[in-house]
């Protein structure tokens, strides 16, 4: 695998709102001019962000003016809709509340990517993990059982 394609197959999604200039619609009509994505369907987010309860018009607000939970709402959209192989979540939800949380849980399920999410909030890790591992100050890695 090339670097381009791991680029374009496998997405990080972090916990905090992205120093970003302009706004998600920008971000969006950059990622689409990149080489790798040529001849590839361009992604298109606003189906996600409404399950996720957000309207398309977060795209055209500046990333400043959004909240911490929009932000994470709209890059997991953004994310989610270039359809990569594999995500890598590091506490994407962490800005959400209980609802809008299992949202997300249901737009991930959704989107038939191998997922590996970092996440403090076990009861989340129970409702979408397959494999639950803690990992900690003073924890040896040991799975956990799901329930």
């Amino acid at each position: 695998m090339s670097p381009q394609q791991w680029r374009r197959d496998v997405m990080y999604i972090h916990q905090s709102k992205a120093p970003l200039p302009g706004s998600p619609a920008d971000l969006l009509e950059d990622v689409k001019k990149f080489k790798i994505n040529k001849g590839r369907p361009a992604p298109d987010p606003v189906k996600i962000m409404e399950e996720l309860g957000l309207s398309g018009e977060f795209l055209q607000r500046p990333w400043a003016e959004l909240s911490g939970g929009e932000a994470q709402r709209v890059t997991c959209a953004i994310t989610i809709s270039m359809r990569p192989t594999i995500l890598l979540l590091d506490e994407p939800a962490s800005g959400l509340d209980d609802e809008a949380k299992k949202k997300f849980e249901k737009v991930l399920a959704e989107s038939n990517c191998t997922s590996i999410l970092v996440t403090h909030d076990e009861r989340q890790a129970a409702r979408v993990g397959s494999s639950l591992w803690k990992l900690g100050h003073g924890d040896h890695e040991k799975p956990l059982k799901k329930e």
